[in-house]
């Protein structure tokens, strides 16, 4: 083997791997120089030419602030030169009319200087002891009597137009039907809940609980819990009295109270009748049968609870009938309209409702429907070819005759049993037969 050839071609081949790594280094030193001046040059040239960039923006601030003021300028004086013309017109104006007013007045010194002197004083004037005036009794007199017929004849138009219903007697001659009570007018906030002391026997007509104390309370319509010698309880108990004793009205055991328009008090009626009926120890049950504007659920502070629109919708047995859907108060029940949605005019007809009233008669002595009025709406009817009679409720100096008249009309054509009209609302003057306790 030739080991002597070999071995300075190794050396040889080291020494080029020296200088080749000698090379690279040399290489990096200078590539990594080179990057700095590189970087080093951008970073001046970006900083010249932000600087640049930054004066250029002055430059250009300052500009639109010169012009801004300029504007200013120019806008202030344009304005000025305007006020300036009308200040201008304006003065030369009254110069104008100083130079006329001026030549008028030397005109009219120049007539005065021209006219004679003509007039002297005759005799003076005396001051008058008595008035002048023309005399005014007559005319007095005259306007007085104009004023009372026009007055007269004022009331008198009026009462013809006027088609209300006043009193008792328009009731009996117009409609042929007994006038069983008159209600007189209580304003709202004059009724108060009154105690009954213990020691006082307490009040047949007045439901009071053990403590004595009224507890059949509610909303204002519950008019019979006020003061029991009032004019309001007594009218109650006059209306109790027609409709369970007198021979015209006959056995009621199925009250219907209607009316001809809203408003006109058949619920506070309805509910007052049954206040009172329950007051001489009967078994009453008040019936909200108008569903389209219930309200006995609010009269008598009751919750949601289901009523007469319930039984149609879902059905209702007898046990739960007496136990939840009918409300008592006492000696009084309430069956409320109910909470579901119904069509009233077909409930009310249906044979449903028949057989309600088979169930409800044995348990009650009295039953009171409260229903909508007869103008309004077909319920009316339809529950008044059913009730054993029907209350009508007529608002004194309110109610249309020609309404009322047909309304009646309406119920007889179904074969009703109207026995008699109470005339709601009345104002009359309310006294006390006896003594207030002081």
């Amino acid at each position: 083997m030739n080991y002597v050839s070999a071995e300075p071609n190794y050396w040889s081949k080291r020494r080029t791997n020296f200088h080749v790594v000698e090379v690279n280094k040399q290489i990096e030193v200078l590539e990594k120089q080179a990057n700095e001046k590189r970087q080093r040059a951008t970073s001046l040239y970006k900083t010249n030419v932000e600087t640049k960039y930054r004066q250029a923006q002055y430059r250009e601030q300052s500009i639109r602030d010169a012009f801004g003021r300029q504007r200013a300028e120019t806008l202030g004086q344009n304005e000025a030169a305007i006020n300036y013309r009308i200040i201008q017109q304006g003065i030369e104006t009254n110069k104008k009319l100083l130079d006329e007013m001026s030549e008028k007045q030397k005109q009219n010194e120049m007539l005065k200087a021209k006219a004679p002197n003509n007039i002297r004083v005759a005799d003076y004037a005396m001051l008058p002891t008595q008035p002048i005036d023309p005399k005014r009794g007559p005319f007095v007199g005259l306007a007085f009597l104009f004023s009372l017929s026009l007055g007269v004849g004022a009331a008198l138009l009026r009462d013809y137009f006027d088609d209300s219903v006043h009193s008792t007697d328009e009731v009996e001659k117009m409609l042929s039907l007994p006038a069983l009570a008159v209600i007189p007018r209580v304003e709202r906030g004059l009724l108060r809940f009154r105690s009954v002391p213990k020691a006082v026997p307490e009040d047949p007509l007045h439901i009071s609980d053990d403590a004595g104390v009224v507890a059949l309370t509610g909303g204002p319509e519950l008019l019979s819990n006020s003061d029991q010698n009032s004019s309001l309880a007594e009218s109650f108990r006059r209306l109790r009295t027609s409709l369970v004793l007198s021979p015209l009205v006959g056995n009621l055991r199925k009250l219907l109270v209607t009316s001809s328009v809203q408003s006109e008090g058949k619920t506070t009626t309805a509910v007052n009748i049954a206040t009172s009926l329950s007051q001489t120890g009967a078994k009453v049950l008040i019936v909200d049968a108008d569903m389209r504007s219930p309200r006995l659920h609010t009269i008598f502070g009751i919750g949601s609870v289901r009523g007469l629109s319930d039984i149609f919708s879902s059905g209702v047995s007898d046990e739960e009938l007496f136990t939840d859907v009918i409300q008592q108060r006492h000696s009084l029940h309430i069956l409320t309209a109910g909470l579901t949605s119904i069509n009233p005019a077909e409930c009310l007809g249906s044979n449903r409702m028949q057989q309600l009233f088979a169930t409800l008669e044995p348990a009650f002595d009295y039953i009171v429907i409260d229903s909508p009025p007869v103008n309004n709406f077909v319920d009316s009817t339809v529950l008044a070819a059913s009730a054993d009679g029907v209350l009508f409720v007529v608002q004194g100096n309110r109610s249309s005759r020609e309404l009322v008249c047909n309304s009646i009309k309406l119920l007889r054509t179904v074969g009703a049993n109207v026995v008699g009209v109470v005339l709601n609302k009345v104002s009359v003057p309310v006294r006390k037969y006896y003594p207030v306790e002081v």
